[in-house]
């Protein structure tokens, strides 16, 4: 899986601004932990085979959900297809020879690599008929898919039709809310509190990830004010003595922002870890986070597709504004990889994706209103170029790659599931 960490260059033509003149990537059914990985053990690498070849265990399968004694369950996910292959049962370090998925699987539209992967977002690749070696736990194996025509992918919505849709609380802007940007001929959306979007300024740090979480943070807290302040409730506490940081005063003023920039390193990073980190403490190793432990730990409300293209944009967008989430991009620019937070987009008459609705961290230096006031939101065109994406530059050309794109949800069947346990 490619990850795009983000360096938040400061080029002044980084900012993505209009000028006048896929199906989400499938995954498997069934979630296997990270323990199911053998990318550092005797089932990585090339597909060689180099270890020792015994004979293929003949354990019986079995309908009763119980491994023969001293086994372990090697099962197979058809990721998307149809088709089934038997449970093998094996016992720790038998050799099993991979079945050839072709042979068992089907999918509309893809057609079978010739072997797995370890995990359901394409994980450690292992070729059938390679001798695996079990491991002292369950394995569920993920078919490996291709796609045969990526444009069949490219499906609109059927929901949203020439309209703005944004995430869920967020203010739609009006005709009249938009004003000139001073020496440009954009314009922008200026801040107040009842947008219900934010827009933190990363200042000179490379932390454009940081500023985008504490955007989403922000909305988070103002979507989930009632869900907080029960959690603080029935732990005894108020929201004001949590120590958890919340204020917003403006763009250069986030308690958020600088929570996470006082303990996470300067340097790039991405917005998933850092917005789970704050939430649950996730698997990062960095004091401070967990203010909902309780109820997040173990469980990701920021989806992503860290590889995204064309077929797969709009239905994504779709998808993730249909839930309410908020969602953020990677662009590359100058420098490296940045992050922003897009809080809306235009579906054409078709139904596709063709603006966004966004902030960016690093465009309020030079930038303010005619009368003065800082920018806030902007709109983006979205143009399809092959399988790319692109948002428009300073020049009004489509000449910033989108690569990335992560949904960032409020987690309400979460709480709603955490508050049913208290009770």
């Amino acid at each position: 899986m490619l990850f795009l960490v983000y360096s938040c260059s400061d080029d002044e033509n980084s900012t993505p601004e209009i000028k006048k003149k896929e199906v989400v990537k499938e995954k498997g059914k069934d979630e296997i932990p990270s323990t199911t990985s053998d990318e550092t053990g005797d089932n990585a690498g090339d597909d060689s085979g180099e270890n020792p070849t015994t004979e293929t265990p003949t354990t019986p399968n079995t309908d009763n959900g119980t491994n023969p004694e001293g086994t372990y369950r090697l099962s197979f996910n058809a990721a998307g297809g149809t088709g089934a292959i038997n449970d093998i049962f094996a016992k720790p370090g038998e050799v099993v020879s991979l079945p050839d998925p072709r042979d068992h699987f089907k999918r509309f539209n893809y057609e079978a690599r010739g072997g797995y992967n370890d995990s359901p977002e394409e994980g450690a690749w292992i070729k059938h008929g390679r001798e695996f070696k079990m491991p002292s736990h369950d394995v569920t194996l993920y078919v490996a898919w291709q796609v045969i025509d990526k444009s069949l992918l490219n499906e609109p919505s059927k929901k949203y039709k020439n309209q703005d849709v944004f995430a869920e609380g967020v203010d739609i802007p009006q005709a009249n809310d938009w004003v000139p940007i001073r020496y440009s001929e954009n314009k922008t959306v200026v801040w107040d509190k009842t947008k219900k979007w934010y827009d933190t300024d990363q200042a000179n740090d490379p932390l454009c990830w940081a500023a985008t979480t504490a955007n989403v943070l922000h909305w988070w807290m103002d979507q989930n004010k009632e869900n907080i302040e029960e959690y603080y409730r029935l732990k005894g506490k108020t929201l004001e003595k949590s120590g958890m940081p919340r204020e917003y005063k403006d763009t250069y003023n986030s308690e958020i922002y600088k929570y996470l920039k006082k303990h996470w390193p300067s340097r790039g990073n991405r917005v998933q870890p850092a917005f789970n980190w704050f939430l649950s403490d996730s698997s990062v190793k960095i004091p401070g986070g967990g203010f909902f432990e309780e109820v997040f730990k173990n469980k990701n409300i920021a989806n992503g597709d860290f590889n995204v293209d064309a077929y797969r944009f709009t239905k994504f967008c779709d998808q993730a504004l249909s839930r309410g989430d908020v969602m953020s991009i990677g662009i590359q620019i100058a420098g490296g990889g940045h992050a922003i937070v897009v809080w809306g987009a235009h579906f054409d008459e078709k139904g596709f994706v063709d603006a966004l609705y966004y902030t960016n961290s690093n465009d309020t230096k030079s930038n303010t209103t005619e009368d003065g006031r800082l920018i806030g939101l902007k709109k983006t065109k979205v143009t399809y170029k092959g399988d790319k994406i692109y948002t428009d530059g300073s020049t009004g050309e489509p000449t910033i790659e989108v690569t990335e794109i992560s949904s960032l949800s409020l987690g309400k069947q979460i709480w709603k599931e955490y508050f049913a346990k208290q009770r």
